[in-house]
């Protein structure tokens, strides 16, 4: 997250978790997940869940997701990009799908290429 921080000039916040030896496995986990429900079960956030406000008048121009293909939430992340896509939104929406690539592998393993293509990619559309 340093890195896509540094690249794009922009602050990054990421889900803070509890973490071992002061807090045995699964709490870090737990806690990940915890964080994650909060935005993906709020209509607020998730165009997919029943109960969600439109977008068609989302203030921004541009929307850029990006998933993974061994991620288990992959198909969720394609399917965000399609309910936007098709609401009538105006703006521009991108999809990145990195092959061969798991969740969170940018942050995970990021000295591996793809994971420096990515961020590069992520900064280049904050900029």
């Amino acid at each position: 997250m340093n890195r896509l921080a540094y690249h794009a000039k922009a602050v990054v916040i990421s889900i803070e978790y509890r973490v071992a030896l002061e807090h045995a496995f699964p709490t870090a986990f737990e806690d990940y997940c915890a964080g994650v429900a909060r935005g993906i079960d709020n209509p607020m956030v998730n165009p997919v869940i029943t109960g969600a406000p439109s977008l068609v008048g989302l203030a921004c121009s541009r929307l850029l997701v990006n998933v993974a293909e061994k991620d288990l939430l992959r198909d969720r992340g394609i399917l965000y990009c399609s309910k936007v896509k098709g609401c009538g939104w105006k703006g521009e929406t991108e999809l990145i799908q990195v092959a061969g690539e798991d969740h969170a592998f940018q942050i995970l393993v990021y000295e591996f290429e793809n994971a420096k293509k990515l961020i590069k990619r992520l900064a280049s559309f904050l900029v």
